[in-house]
């Protein structure tokens, strides 16, 4: 299906303003474009030079804001430039690193925000209006330019989930996804009378649990660039409760067995290679999170962080407000006090980093520069070594 726009462009002004383009459109009143307002940064910002985290943090500034529901959408060094995405109710701006004054914004009086996310040079949006949560606009992470905009064929509230190249809309009917670079669908998945779980990007493709009326429910492997089914196998029997934790190396699932948890990993035909108990504490589902750093799976239950090799042996486990993001040689941990950079084999704390108080709930963490950027359900706090 074609991308394909809902509006009609009858003509645009551009103005520079502060460093700032203006995109004002005279259109009919109630239309999309005449309700959108877009300020976009005359140039990308630099990026952050690539530094150590000094010995202690301190607040640089915050802002309130709108978390992901996946989670995890932070900016790196590799990746973005250094502009900070901040998310409001009706729209989404860029602010600058340094000292949180905003280089961009995009504003839609009507609609509300649905979700958003990262990914590499995109700042990708989902806004709702009465038809749901179907529009999706995917901006430059550095200027707020937009590159496209188009409509999902999903017509209920949507999660974004995105890998290299692909963004993926779900619900828990179907899954549709998209090509980052213009817009236009590559595959939909869905099954009537089923539900589906959030699923998990990776490289070895989309996983996700499936639950069908009168059928146990299966674990699901797509293939990235298709959608086609790589393969589907039984629920793991070790446990209850089934989370997909990765599909990079191989396919893990966390599942709950008392009051541990078991770890059963995959390989990428679908042949089961392990299951092993892991003494770790679930939390709720919806916070559940996972990376693959130096080999090494780093997961969290919503409680506490654990390490795991590819193939599920249980490495370490450690208390976290959030999951853990790879910082070169590292794993950077979050918890009530201080953080903590740790060796992701051994679990071993490499360094200690003084910080304000943290969140008691759920956040992120990512890093950019000798910065640390948060994200918790209050807003975006960013952290570093002057303070503001």
């Amino acid at each position: 299906m074609k991308a394909h726009r809902r509006i009609v462009l009858f003509g645009t002004v551009l103005a520079t303003l502060g460093g700032l383009t203006t995109l004002v459109v005279p259109v009919v009143g109630g239309s999309d474009l005449v309700n959108t307002t877009l300020h976009a940064a005359a140039a990308t910002p630099a990026r952050p030079v690539t530094a150590a985290l000094p010995a202690a943090l301190r607040q640089i500034w915050s802002a309130p804001g709108v978390p992901p529901r996946a989670g995890s959408p932070l900016p790196t060094d590799t990746t973005h430039s250094s502009v900070v995405a901040v998310a409001g109710s009706h729209g989404i701006e860029g602010r600058s690193l340094l000292d949180g004054a905003i280089v961009w914004s995009y504003e839609r009086r009507n609609a509300a925000l649905c979700d958003w996310t990262l990914q590499q040079d995109l700042v990708l949006v989902a806004f709702r209006k009465l038809d749901g949560c179907r529009d999706l606009v995917a901006l430059d992470a550095g200027t707020g330019v937009r590159r496209w905009y188009r409509t999902a064929e999903i017509d209920a509230d949507i999660t974004l989930y995105a890998a290299p190249a692909l963004l993926v809309a779900a619900n828990s009917r179907g899954l549709a996804a998209f090509d980052t670079g213009g817009g236009l669908t590559r595959w939909t998945f869905g099954r009537p009378g089923c539900t589906l779980a959030p699923p998990i990007l990776g490289d070895q493709g989309v996983a996700l649990l499936l639950a069908c009326a009168g059928r146990p429910p299966s674990l699901v492997l797509l293939d990235t660039y298709s959608g086609k089914e790589r393969w589907k196998l039984p629920v793991p029997m070790t446990g209850i409760d089934p989370r997909v934790l990765a599909a990079d190396t191989d396919v893990t699932v966390l599942t709950r067995s008392g009051g541990a948890a078991v770890i059963t990993a995959y390989d990428n035909s679908g042949r089961r290679l392990s299951a092993t108990g892991i003494g770790v504490r679930y939390g709720t589902a919806s916070q559940v999170a996972t990376m693959v750093h130096n080999g090494v799976v780093v997961g969290w239950t919503g409680r506490q962080v654990f390490a795991a090799a590819t193939a599920g042996t249980p490495l370490w486990t450690a208390d976290g407000t959030g999951p853990a993001v790879g910082d070169g040689p590292v794993v950077l941990l979050a918890g009530p006090g201080p953080l903590t950079e740790r060796d992701p084999r051994s679990g071993r704390v490499v360094r200690t980093i003084p910080r304000p108080a943290g969140s008691a709930g759920p956040e992120d963490v990512g890093r950019l520069g000798s910065s640390l950027v948060t994200i918790t359900t209050a807003g975006t706090i960013v952290l570093g070594g002057t303070p503001r």
